[in-house]
């Protein structure tokens, strides 16, 4: 998953897993443009999709 937000010249600023007595994990992912900036809006669709297919 951050292979594609690194394709995607996105900054990845912090991430964290999060695990459950069944085995279950959620990974969360703080990202923003290179410069700091948070992403813009119309961003979300297409980062979610890219990210859906690699899974």
């Amino acid at each position: 998953m951050t292979g594609e937000l690194d394709r995607r010249n996105l900054s990845v600023h912090d991430t964290q897993i999060f695990a459950n007595q069944y085995g279950m994990a959620i990974n969360t992912f703080v990202v923003l443009e290179t410069d700091g900036s948070a992403l813009s809006l119309d961003c979300y669709p297409i980062i979610c999709q890219a990210l859906l297919q690699i899974l």
